[in-house]
């Protein structure tokens, strides 16, 4: 997994662990259209708007926390970065928990009873 996926005592409880950025993406005809990006596998990358659509347009230097930085940013609003996983219950079972980590800066990640919990 990539620098956007935090660390933390999840990974040994939890599959299908996933970071997506969203946003609302602004068209070269003026109109919104809402775009994500998969990121759990990607390394420090550069992201721009490509007519509504998110994508990866190189490699960046490391920023601080999960949000990629890239010219997307200036037309682009509600911008989201997100973790989601199957989470083990302490019963067993599991639990599709979602985790907004837009504004952590490189927190830990917990599993507490199939709830993704930032530490």
């Amino acid at each position: 997994m990539g620098p956007y996926v935090p660390n933390g005592s999840y990974r040994q409880t939890s599959i299908n662990i996933q970071v997506t950025l969203s946003a609302d993406c602004e068209t070269v005809s003026g109109s919104w259209t809402h775009s994500t990006l998969d990121l759990t596998n990607s390394n420090y990358v550069s992201v721009e708007n490509n007519n509504g659509t998110l994508t990866i347009s190189g490699s960046a230097s490391p920023t601080p926390g999960y949000v990629p930085g890239g010219s997307y940013q200036q037309t682009s609003k509600n911008i989201r970065v997100t973790l989601s996983a199957d989470c083990q219950k302490t019963d067993g079972s599991r639990n599709h928990s979602l985790l907004d980590i837009t504004n952590l800066n490189n927190a830990d990640v917990e599993n507490q009873n199939g709830v993704l919990v930032a530490v």
